[in-house]
C-alpha cells in the first residue's frame, strides 16, 4: 500500500495490487477484494488485553482511563456519560463485559458497552426506585457476577443491595444497619477472606462474611470520612480518607493496625486510592489525579482541573473492533445483523479504538469472506483515538457471517495488538425469482431492464424465472401489465434450482412505458403456488425528422427578417 499519514479529517487516496481506495472525511471506502494479499509475518505475540484504571470525572460527566502501570492518562473521554447522569462515583466491568457506573444523585447504576454506547439503566431493572437505591456510591461484583451497591439514604439506607446479572433486585446482601452500618461509601472484597465496607457516619471500616454478608467485626476506625478501599499485594489496606485528622491515604495492616497516613500539603479531599507497581499511590481528589509517595510528596500530577472519583483496575481489549453491516452507501450501519433480499449490495464497516497507552502506526485488516482489505496501512492512531471507518461493499449470494481481524502495530513488527468482530447478513431468497429485461436485438435477451429508443423501434421483452424451492413446478402463467397474458397453464417441468427457458416477446411502444410482469409457477390443483414480479422500462426518445428541419430554419429566418425590418423602420 502507498499512502500519506494524513490525520482523520483529511481525504485519503491510496491503492494496492487489486484496486483503488478512496476515503472522504472519517472514512476509508474500499472496493471488495476476494483475493487475500500476503499478510505480515509477526514475530511478536499479539496482546489482546490492556490493563487500565477507570476513573469517573463528575465535573464533565465522563469516564477517563489511565495506564495501570504508570498512572498516566490514556483517554480523558473513554466514555462520555449520558446526559441523565447525576454524579458518577464508581465504574467497574460487569459479568458480561459491559461497564457499570454508579450514579450517586441519579440513584441508579448505568450500563455502557466498551465502545461507550449507553445501554440504559442496569439497576434497578425497570428504572429509578429510591426505595431500593438512594444516594449510592461504591459498587462491586460478587464471584457469581451479582452486583453489590452501597445505599446511604432512603428506605433502604445502611444496606448493601444485591442485583443479579440482569439488574434485578434480589434483596440486601448486607442487611440494613448490620453491625451499625449507617452510611456506606465503598464495598470491597478481600478474596477468600471477607467484604470490607467503609462507613462515614460512624467513621469505620466494617467486615462482613464473604458468602452470607453477615456482620463479622469492625476492622478499624478512621477519622473521619473513609471512601474507597484498596487491598495491596502484601495484605495491607489503603483507604482514601476525605477529611479529619487522618485526611489523606490511610494505610492499615490486614488486621486493621495503622501503618501510616500520606497527605501532600497542597491537595485535600481524598476519594480514590490505588497502589502502582512502583510502590507509589495513585489518588483522586476534587481537583484531579495525583501520584504520591509514602512520604506525603506529590510525585506527579496525572490530571487536574476537575472532580475525580474512585479508581478501578480493568483489563480492557487492547484495541476494540466494531463491525457493522448495512445497506446505505457510504454510511456505517448501527447493527451487525441484517436481513436482505438476494442480490442486495451491503456495506461492511470496520473501526477500532486504541485503548492502549501506545501510539500505533501500521494496520492490517482481514475479512474471512472478503480476504485482505489492507496490509501494512500507515495511520497514526494515538492512545484513546478511533480509526477512520472502513467501508467495504459486497453482494452476498447466501446468508453469511463475516469475521474480521484487525491488527494494529508498529514497525518491527512490535507492539502488536489484535481484535476480532463479526457481522451477519441473512439473505432471503424468494421461492421463484423473475428477471425481466428489454433490448432491441431480435431473439436475444437484453442485458438491462431500462433502455431508451427512438419512436417506432421494435423492442424485445425477455422473461425468465429460477425455481429456488425444493419442489418441482410443472405449470406456469405469465402476465404483462401492458401486453396482457403471455401464457396460462403452460406445461414445463422446472426442477428445484433450475432456470426456465427465456421467453421473448416483441412490441413497439408508442410512448415511454414501464411493463410489470407477473410469473406464477405451480402444480395441478392448483397447489405449490409461487409468484414473482419484475419490471422493464422503455423510454421513447422523440426526434424531429430531417425533412422538417428546412421548414423550421426557414421559419426562424423569416421571423428574424421581420424583426430586423421593423427595427430599421422605427
Amino acid at each position: 500500500l502507498t499512502a500519506s499519514n494524513n490525520p482523520i479529517g483529511a481525504n485519503w487516496v491510496f491503492s494496492d495490487l487489486y484496486g483503488v481506495y478512496l476515503s472522504q472525511i472519517d472514512k476509508i471506502t474500499a472496493s471488495t477484494q476476494r483475493v487475500a494479499a500476503e499478510r505480515t509475518n509477526f514475530t511478536t505475540t499479539f496482546n489482546s488485553t490492556f490493563d487500565v484504571l477507570m476513573i469517573p470525572e463528575s465535573t464533565n460527566k465522563r469516564i477517563m482511563t489511565f495506564d495501570a502501570v504508570t498512572g498516566n492518562l490514556i483517554d480523558p473521554d473513554f466514555i462520555t456519560l449520558d446526559a441523565s447522569t447525576g454524579t458518577p462515583i464508581h465504574a467497574i466491568l460487569s459479568a458480561s463485559g459491559t461497564i457499570l457506573v454508579s450514579d450517586q444523585t441519579g440513584d441508579v447504576v448505568h450500563e455502557y458497552d466498551l465502545s461507550g454506547n449507553y445501554l440504559g439503566i442496569f439497576a434497578p431493572a425497570g428504572g429509578v426506585n429510591t426505595s431500593i437505591l438512594d444516594n449510592i456510591r461504591g459498587i462491586a461484583l460478587k464471584p457469581n457476577g451479582n452486583l453489590l451497591v452501597t445505599v446511604a439514604s432512603g428506605a433502604n439506607a445502611g444496606a448493601i443491595a444485591e442485583f443479579d446479572t440482569g439488574g434485578n433486585y434480589l434483596g440486601n446482601f448486607v442487611a440494613i444497619g448490620s453491625g451499625g452500618l449507617s452510611s456506606p461509601f465503598d464495598v470491597y472484597e478481600r478474596i477468600g477472606t471477607d467484604w470490607l465496607v467503609s462507613e462515614i457516619d460512624n467513621d469505620v471500616i466494617l467486615r462482613y462474611n464473604l458468602t452470607t454478608g453477615a456482620f463479622l467485626a469492625s476492622l478499624a476506625s478512621i477519622n473521619t470520612f473513609p471512601e474507597q478501599i484498596c487491598e495491596l499485594t502484601n495484605g495491607n489496606i489503603l483507604v482514601a480518607n476525605f477529611s479529619g485528622t487522618q485526611e489523606g491515604i490511610v494505610e492499615l495492616t490486614g488486621a486493621g493496625s495503622l501503618v501510616g497516613v500520606y497527605k501532600p500539603s497542597t491537595i485535600s479531599g481524598f476519594r480514590g486510592a490505588y497502589e502502582l507497581p512502583n510502590g507509589n499511590i495513585l489518588t483522586t481528589t476534587g481537583s484531579g489525579v495525583y501520584e504520591i509517595d509514602r512520604s506525603g510528596n506529590i510525585v506527579s500530577t496525572k490530571f487536574s482541573g476537575a472532580s475525580c472519583r474512585f479508581i478501578q483496575f480493568a483489563s480492557l481489549p487492547s484495541i476494540q473492533l466494531t463491525m457493522t453491516v448495512g445497506t446505505t452507501p457510504g454510511v456505517c450501519a448501527p447493527t451487525n445483523n441484517i436481513t436482505v433480499p438476494a442480490g442486495t449490495e451491503v456495506y461492511y464497516c470496520y473501526q477500532i479504538q486504541n485503548n492502549t497507552s501506545t501510539t500505533l502506526s501500521l494496520h492490517d485488516l482481514l475479512d474471512s469472506e472478503l480476504g485482505s482489505i489492507f496490509t501494512g496501512y500507515p495511520y497514526i492512531l494515538a492512545p484513546g483515538e478511533f480509526s477512520p471507518e472502513v467501508l467495504v461493499p459486497a453482494t452476498p449470494t447466501a446468508s453469511v457471517t463475516n469475521t474480521a481481524t484487525w491488527i494494529a502495530y508498529n514497525a518491527g513488527p512490535t507492539n502488536a495488538f489484535s481484535a476480532t468482530a463479526s457481522a451477519t447478513v441473512n439473505v432471503v431468497v424468494p421461492e421463484i425469482s423473475l428477471v425481466v429485461t428489454v433490448g432491441t436485438t431480435p431473439g436475444v435477451c437484453g442485458p438491462t431492464n431500462n433502455i431508451t429508443v427512438p419512436a417506432g423501434t421494435e423492442v424485445y421483452y425477455c422473461y425468465q424465472i429460477q425455481n429456488n424451492t425444493s419442489t418441482t413446478l410443472s405449470l406456469h402463467d405469465l402476465l404483462d401489465s401492458e401486453l396482457g397474458s403471455i401464457f396460462t397453464g403452460y406445461p414445463y417441468i422446472l426442477a428445484p434450482g433450475e432456470f426456465s427457458p427465456e421467453v421473448l416477446v416483441p412490441a413497439t411502444p408508442t410512448a415511454s412505458v414501464t411493463n410489470t410482469a407477473t410469473w406464477i409457477a405451480y402444480n395441478a390443483g392448483p397447489t405449490d403456488v409461487y409468484t414473482a414480479t419484475g419490471t422493464a422500462t422503455v423510454t421513447i426518445e422523440y426526434q424531429i425528422p430531417v425533412k422538417n428541419w428546412a421548414l423550421i430554419i426557414g421559419f426562424i429566418l423569416m421571423i428574424s427578417f421581420i424583426v430586423y425590418r421593423f427595427t430599421r423602420h422605427n
